[in-house]
């Protein structure tokens, strides 16, 4: 069914159409094998789980393959973790397809595979060949997917490269909402006042009117006048006659006069200008040298007498010797300058405690300078055009992040350090060492706990809802008192007319950088290709040791050219499920779960609601399987379909815990490429003149929940938004004979949240019927072990215009701890295999470790690939039976 928007111009395809041309795809011919298979279709859907999903199911993928049954599967339908292993599977089939790599026991990339690529090296010399074979085998593919278990951070010390690019990512994304977000609010409230100035008969009335505001805030104990005193701390030494107390007083005090001194430093410009310009000058000249370090392709060519590590690429190891030079040269400088300017100062006007922490505050300044240059490079690198080269731009990207991480790191220690010296010189030894103690013993009674939760994350967890309206009460309450001030000292001033004009300029330009590349959605895309669409082989050194070197980097395949020429690589047919937000559609249906189905796939983009288009029409085909996997795993946004509301929509946009990207719409597609864009291309063809647009409304429809399925651009995050978790319902609609799903969701209590979800949707939208039971899943409360952790269902399909009734097999696979029994007689099924039974002594949490914890260790990458074996293996027998 395809049919054409008249509004618009734009060609779209219905449901109907799309299976269609995949049938035509899967099936070209009219030959009794091709028929037999198109009447017998297999599904297998990976659901969502982050890496807990992804490991457990590489474990289920390496068993259906042994078993010969992956090679039978025609369509592979995955959601948010399960997309970070199935896009694993179908880039390296794709990629290497006409190499040998396939489906079948043989040749399956995760179970015996042994394929040698070529690698060509920069300089060709008789001892160096113009290529080298680099082993691309199970054993490396494997050894590389375990080694990015903790694929965010796989560096876990505090200073390590991959921590900074973390920071600075999250800060600059954070700290440009605040600023963007600060500005308008500021202006709407500045408009406020003079409107009501105004209305007030201006001149003394206006005052008036300010003064009454103060008033009502005082009221409500806020003395915008002394907003920062000893007050804060209301302690009466003569009543209570507190040691700890006096201290703790005195100690305020000492504070209150320490940063009172940084004040008056700033007031001496000259050494203030200095430091800020001297870091701001050292931090440019080591990030343009890092830059021309580090934008060597993290995956190119080899010399021979390359330093060779067994632990890292090549790049890995560029990265961290230009992060240590960076901290290096910086802590050096900042260091020396302030010896030099401590020893040409006068210091007889001061004590020598006091002169030194003033002094200390000199590398406040420099740390300012260096943070300012690191935060104007990022700007530029959101606004420019990228590169063409994709791995060239994560490289530069993640170190420039990096480098802003770091400087971040330099502001925060230099604004702590004369804080940590006035404690140390304020208070008494015993008293330090208590609060030392105390704190400690907090941090590790309340915070760290991660497999048992903590107080802290169960309590957050049973009140989110009351805290987090509480907390934005509280923000937008401070706001109010500080803005007030603020706009009483500016309207005092002679300048306040310059200083209101210039906020819409800067507001103007901020809102010139694209929504989606402030986020921290480019880091997040560029940790998950680097895990699960490149692969690290090893080639043997000219010292006889062997390197790390990229065998297979797939992290520029587009989802078009998932599309495959033989007939015979063209299975299995990748589906990535993402949720197409839709808080603010008209749609009764939609109205309740926020949000709709939009699918990537080769074929295919889109949904039902805008319509699908293409795949190489869609961005001009340009939409690459490394974004498509990262969008369908967007599990923080600022819409979240069925799981957001109001306030959570403010503070995700507020703090930048934001993964979901804003995509063109399919039903706009035509408009947007050859309608109103066309004179702004055309224009920078003819004068090379980048024209920004103007994204700042995105942030209103964020806030607001201004999303639908007609606007021009629609806002996609986590597939499981929709409710189905599991990718369920695409196979569904496409009426497979055979369904395999795997649900790695985050379960304890085993309440089956998201396979529920997904048989209310398959009935409700498609009036497909599901009969399983569930009982077999559930384990014993003593021992914790189920009956089984696979069972079998049945599937009832309707009959539809061009399709009769007909009834399918669902073989559902949950996470769970599950002896053999009766069911596996024939012995193909073993009993729980040791190895799992002491894991769960040890972590009580197993299978179902939370979410949050994305950072496996070896050991629990290991216990999940093997729980997905043992698993997989009743699969089979079960499937093998029905």
């Amino acid at each position: 069914m395809t049919h054409v928007s008249k509004s618009q111009g734009t060609e779209l395809t219905g449901t109907d159409a799309v299976i269609a041309a995949e049938t035509a795809y899967l099936w070209p011919t009219e030959s009794a094998a091709d028929e037999h298979r198109q009447s017998n279709k297999h599904g297998l859907a990976l659901g969502g789980g982050g890496i807990r999903s992804a490991t457990m199911s590489l474990g289920i993928i390496q068993t259906l393959a042994n078993a010969g049954i992956l090679s039978k599967i025609d369509y592979l339908s995955t959601v948010s973790g399960g997309g970070y292993i199935g896009s694993c599977l179908t880039s390296i089939l794709a990629s290497h397809g006409a190499q040998g790599v396939g489906t079948a026991k043989n040749n399956s990339p995760f179970n015996d595979l042994g394929i040698e690529l070529l690698q060509k090296t920069e300089v060709p010399t008789e001892d160096a060949p113009s290529d080298r074979k680099i082993p691309f085998t199970v054993r490396d593919q494997m050894h590389h997917l375990r080694s990015w278990g903790n694929y965010l951070a796989r560096q876990k010390s505090l200073l390590s490269f991959d921590r900074e690019r973390f920071l600075g990512t999250a800060m600059f994304g954070t700290l440009y909402t605040f600023v963007v977000c600060g500005l308008i609010y500021i202006l709407a409230v500045a408009l406020l006042h003079f409107a009501l100035s105004t209305f007030a008969g201006g001149g003394g009335r206006g005052k008036s009117y300010i003064q009454k505001v103060d008033g009502v805030l005082t009221a409500f104990g806020y003395d915008s006048a002394d907003a920062v005193s000893t007050h804060l701390i209301s302690c009466n030494v003569e009543v209570i006659g507190s040691e700890l107390c006096k201290q703790i007083t005195n100690l305020w005090n000492n504070l209150k006069s320490v940063y009172a001194l940084g004040v008056k430093m700033v007031s001496d410009r000259f050494a203030v200008w200095t430091f800020i310009i001297m870091g701001a000058v050292v931090a440019f000249i080591l990030q343009v040298l890092g830059y021309q370090y580090v934008r060597t392709k993290g995956g190119g060519a080899l010399k021979v007498d390359d330093h060779c590590r067994a632990d890292t690429t090549r790049q890995e190891t560029r990265n961290k010797r230009a992060m240590m030079w960076y901290h290096i040269i910086s802590i050096l400088m900042c260091v020396l300058g302030v010896f030099c300017a401590n020893i040409c100062s006068d210091h007889t006007t001061s004590s020598s405690n006091t002169h030194l922490i003033q002094h200390l505050f000199l590398s406040v300044a420099y740390a300012v300078g260096a943070y300012v240059v690191s935060l104007v490079i990022n700007m530029y690198y959101l606004i420019r055009r990228p590169a063409p080269n994709v791995s060239s731009n994560s490289n530069i990207r993640s170190f420039h992040a990096a480098a802003h991480g770091a400087a971040l790191y330099g502001l925060i220690l230099t604004l702590l350090i004369p804080a940590i010296l006035t404690i140390a010189l304020s208070i008494s030894f015993r008293t330090f060492v208590l609060l030392v103690v105390v704190g400690i013993g907090a941090a590790g009674r309340f915070i760290i706990q991660p497999s048992q939760g903590g107080k802290v994350r169960d309590f957050m967890r049973r009140n989110s809802v009351p805290l987090t309206n509480a907390i934005v009460f509280l923000v937008l309450f401070l706001l109010v008192g500080s803005t007030t001030d603020l706009l009483r000292n500016v309207y005092a001033s002679d300048k306040s007319m310059y200083i209101i004009m210039a906020m819409p300029l800067v507001l103007m330009f901020l809102s010139t950088i694209d929504i989606n590349r402030v986020g921290p959605f480019q880091f997040y895309m560029d940790r998950l290709t680097d895990a699960y669409l490149s692969t690290n082989g090893r080639v043997p050194c000219k010292n006889g040791t062997d390197t790390l070197r990229s065998a297979s980097d797939r992290s520029a395949l587009k989802l078009k050219d998932l599309r495959q020429v033989d007939p015979k690589n063209r299975r299995p047919y990748h589906i990535i499920n993402a949720a197409l937000n839709l808080p603010g559609t008209n749609e009764l249906l939609r109205k309740d779960t926020k949000s709709a189905h939009f699918i990537f796939s080769p074929l295919y983009c889109g949904s039902k609601q805008t319509g699908y288009v293409e795949t190489g029409e869609y961005y001009n085909g340009e939409v690459t399987l490394a974004r498509a996997m990262t969008i369908s795993g967007a599990a923080t946004s600022s819409m979240m379909g069925y799981y957001s509301f109001a306030a959570q929509r403010f503070l995700a946009v507020l703090f930048n815990a934001r993964l979901g990207q804003w995509m063109k719409n399919p039903r706009r597609q035509r408009t947007q490429q050859d309608g109103d864009n066309t004179r702004r291309q055309s224009f920078r063809s003819r004068h090379g003149i980048f024209i920004p647009g103007f994204f700042l409304r995105y942030y209103f429809r964020e806030i607001f929940g201004w999303a639908t399925e007609r606007a021009s651009r629609v806002y996609l995050s986590d597939g499981g938004h929709t409710g189905d978790n599991l990718g369920l319902l695409q196979l569904l609609i496409r009426r497979c004979e055979v369904i395999f799903v795997v649900d790695a969701d985050y379960d304890p209590s085993y309440t089956f949240a998201s396979f529920n979800t997904a048989t209310r949707l398959a009935y409700t939208e498609e009036r497909i019927e599901i009969d399983i039971d569930l009982k077999p899943l559930v384990p014993d409360m003593e021992t914790g072990i189920s009956q089984s952790s696979v069972v079998v269902g049945k599937i009832t399909y309707p009959a539809l215009a061009g399709h009769n009734a007909s009834q399918g097999t669902l073989i559902y696979m949950k996470s769970s701890l599950s002896d053999a029994d009766a069911s596996y007689a024939d012995g193909t099924v073993s009993p729980l295999p040791s190895t799992l039974w002491s894991y769960k002594r040890k972590n009580d949490a197993f299978p179902h470790d939370s979410t949050g914890d994305q950072f496996y260790d070896p050991e629990q990458f290991e216990a999940y690939r093997r729980l997905g074996n043992h698993i997989g293996k009743q699969a089979v027998a079960l499937y093998r039976h029905s």
